[in-house]
């Protein structure tokens, strides 16, 4: 497997893995009031879903769309109350996964970001990495599966 390949299914991994280990361990609740429930939300932006995820304290994206979709994220979070995203995942950078997330960096604050460890070839990585930047976030290059706890 090349090693562009690899990484994409290492991010792959790492999402549905959290995404796993929390409904196994019964934390996915579409509705609660539980002040730990996790509340996961598919938007449809594009040709990709974004997914969210929130507890009451933290929100996590993973994917934001292609580049006119980065404002539709935007809106969906803003409009519950969330001006920061916790943690970013950025699976990999096709234009219809990366595309939105300059925008989202531009827009909110942004406390951690997780990317494959390889280079993309499009604008819209290069705008990403840009906002990354400007906005001094030094993301975390995936080259193994991590680990790491969301919420309390």
């Amino acid at each position: 497997m090349s090693g562009k390949k690899s990484m994409i299914a290492i991010a792959l991994l790492l999402a549905i893995s959290i995404l796993a280990l929390l409904f196994v361990s019964g934390n996915i609740h579409m509705e609660s009031e539980q002040k730990d429930a996790l509340k996961i939300t598919f938007l449809k932006v594009g040709k990709v879903d974004a997914i969210i995820a929130q507890t009451q304290e933290k929100t996590m994206v993973i994917d934001a769309g292609e580049e006119d979709d980065g404002e539709e994220v935007v809106s969906f979070l803003t409009n519950q109350g969330v001006f920061k995203v916790d943690v970013l995942i950025i699976t990999h950078y096709d234009q219809d996964h990366v595309g939105g997330a300059d925008t989202l960096v531009e827009s909110l604050d942004v406390a951690q970001v997780f990317l494959p460890d390889y280079e993309g070839n499009h604008i819209e990585y290069l705008d990403f990495m840009t906002s990354l930047d400007e906005k001094n976030i030094k993301p975390q290059l995936l080259t193994e599966p991590i680990e790491f706890q969301f919420g309390d």
